[in-house]
């Protein structure tokens, strides 16, 4: 019943048109366009299916309506996919892939296309690990957009919540969060002004959802700044629709790596932002920590108006 479920909401979100498809020749990363990005992550859906069906367990994915994404969105969702690998990756007892640093100019499909094929290649390993049948590819799409692979990014992401149960973790979402206020601190230093201080040390009892709703808000802030004289970025800040009902540690990195995806933009439109490391894994953090960050990152934008 799961796997017919989930093969139903595939056929009817994305229209999946499979078959046995054989290796191409590598293309030029000049030629890759986000159709090539597509079908690539629609390879690594295949192999993600397999996995879902023998755990005999039922997806949990809602349909949600998608603004448009630019590719850094989708390049930042590919990584946040990674890091769900990650812990699949642990549990099978493989070593983990290797996340990539943030990016450091405009992005192209051919550098979101590493990451998805990354994250094809660690399924198919976990697949064949499990001795399970190689499935059938999708057949090339032409035509399609930065916000067709997010949405499939998008899929793939919750399918991975599904299998983990436990994947993302308010100590994963403060890695993120760390990494919007350490751009920030960056434009603050190559502006040289002082960055203001937040005073939000004593910050307590937040769940996700208290998180999310300020995630939010910082993306209005973001907004305003960046229609602003020397903040635009390409396609402006997307903000994303309230959801409703129960959110979760997934919905709010969700939010914050779109998050980091403008300020990241911001930065390198300013010139000099350097490459941003994700932060070394701190375990025990709790929603009220991620809380904190927020304010701070608010203080931070308020204080560039």
């Amino acid at each position: 019943m799961a796997a017919k479920f989930l093969l139903l909401f595939l056929l009817l979100c994305m229209i999946i048109d499979t078959a046995t498809v054989e290796a191409a020749p590598p293309i030029p990363n000049k030629d890759i366009t986000p159709s090539h990005v597509f079908q690539a992550s629609r390879h690594a859906l295949a192999e993600l299916l397999p996995l879902i069906e023998a755990r005999r367990i039922t997806p949990n994915v809602r349909k949600t309506s998608m603004a448009e994404r630019m590719p850094r969105h989708v390049w930042q969702k590919a990584r946040e996919v990674l890091i769900k690998i990650q812990y699949l990756q642990a549990r099978e007892g493989i070593p983990p892939l290797a996340l990539p640093p943030s990016y450091t100019g405009d992005i192209a499909p051919s550098d979101v296309k590493i990451l998805v094929d990354a994250a094809f290649d660690a399924l198919r390993t976990i697949r064949e690990k499990e001795g399970l049948s190689q499935p059938d590819y999708a057949r090339f799409q032409a035509g399609k957009t930065p916000t067709d692979v997010y949405q499939n990014l998008s899929i793939l992401s919750l399918l991975l919540d599904t299998i983990l149960k436990t994947s993302i973790t308010p100590s994963d979402v403060y890695r993120v969060a760390q990494s919007v206020n350490d751009v920030l601190h960056q434009i603050y230093e190559i502006k040289g002004l002082t960055a203001p201080n937040a005073n939000a040390s004593n910050i307590s009892g937040k769940s996700p959802r208290d998180v999310y709703r300020l995630s939010l808000e910082l993306m209005r802030k973001l907004d305003r700044l960046t229609r602003t004289p020397g903040y635009a970025i390409p396609g402006g800040v997307v903000i994303l629709q309230p959801i409703a009902g129960r959110i979760t540690p997934s919905d709010v990195i969700n939010a914050q790596e779109s998050i980091l995806a403008d300020v990241q933009a911001m930065g390198l439109s300013i010139m000099g932002v350097k490459p941003i490391e994700i932060p070394h894994f701190e375990t025990g953090k709790i929603p009220s920590d991620v809380y904190r960050l927020c304010l701070e990152a608010i203080t931070l934008v308020e204080g560039l108006q």
